[in-house]
């Protein structure tokens, strides 16, 4: 007798439907308030009153920056962080100081809205740059991809650019999606990813690069161990014997090559030749682009999954 119950993929495009029209009702139901007063609450809780929709805004992250942009809203930017790139239209934006902005060209830019994503960001501290620079600050700090995509959602509502902002969340829920149904009956290989490699530096649990290897079905050596972004011994890299390495394209080189101390290790990610490197900007900032990190990934990963 067939089953009534739905398949496993069926259930993921199930779940994948739903997020996406929670996701859409966040951008339509903002996208309606009136032009003033607008109310809002960022990632920290905080209550956010606006006269009207933003139209002068200081980006304070590069991954912001990039948000504003696919959004649509990237005319309304009057200045960003030091190391905004992309677009290629934000490198010759003014340029702040995204950890410690100065008031004064704050204060001359005159904009109604300052964004910045800092995960470690209190609610108090949020409330005093608002009073220091006198402009309502919107603080992100999603952690992982799909609340990258509750950002992209709200700040698109907020500034009332649906069409834009449908388009870049259905191309993040598209490639979310495709990759957790293609990879839903794979084996996980054990993945190790360098950061730096004097000292070796790795992403344990917390990174978006341990939330996109878990959704492109690996398992992150490191994360059981660590969190952040700490330094990782050597031996306990060869203990775990990591089917996969991963690392960034700058600052970081294959372990074999960088460092003679470490050309002797016998990994079996180096014997088979599985040593690979992914654009930082694709799964460091917490930005549309992470979208291309996890396609990047999940073919690494699961190469015979999407020929």
């Amino acid at each position: 007798m067939r089953s009534t119950f739905p398949s496993k993929s069926s259930n993921v495009r199930v779940i994948g439907v739903v997020c996406f029209a929670i996701l859409a009702a966040s951008v339509w139901d903002l996208n309606r308030l009136s032009a003033s007063p607008i109310f809002v609450r960022d990632d920290l809780g905080r209550k956010i009153v606006l006269p009207c929709r933003p139209q002068r805004i200081v980006s304070l992250e590069p991954s912001v920056t990039e948000e504003l942009y696919a959004v649509g809203a990237g005319g309304k930017l009057v200045a960003d962080d030091y190391y905004a790139d992309f677009p290629a239209q934000a490198k010759y934006m003014p340029h702040v100081n995204g950890m410690l902005p100065s008031r004064e060209m704050i204060v001359g830019l005159h904009p109604d809205l300052i964004v910045l994503f800092d995960q470690t960001f209190t609610a108090y501290k949020a409330d005093q740059w608002s009073q220091q620079y006198g402009v309502p600050v919107y603080v992100t700090n999603a952690g992982t991809y799909v609340g990258v995509e509750h950002d992209i959602a709200n700040i698109g509502g907020l500034l009332g650019t649906a069409t834009d902002t449908m388009r870049t969340i259905s191309v993040m829920n598209h490639t979310l999606q495709a990759v957790r149904k293609a990879v839903a009956h794979k084996s996980r290989p054990k993945v190790f990813v360098t950061i730096w490699d004097k000292p070796l530096m790795t992403a344990g649990s917390g990174t978006f690069m341990n939330d996109l290897i878990d959704i492109a079905g690996g398992v992150n050596v490191a994360a059981v161990r660590v969190t952040g972004y700490p330094a990782y011994s050597p031996e306990q890299l060869v203990a775990d014997d990591p089917d996969i390495i991963i690392s960034g394209t700058t600052g970081t080189a294959i372990l074999r090559k960088s460092d003679p101390g470490l050309s002797m290790l016998t990994l079996r990610a180096d014997r088979y030749n599985r040593t690979w490197a992914i654009p930082d900007d694709w799964t460091a900032r917490p930005g549309p682009r992470l979208a291309l990190g996890l396609s990047a990934m999940a073919r690494i990963l699961h190469p015979d999954a999407f020929r």
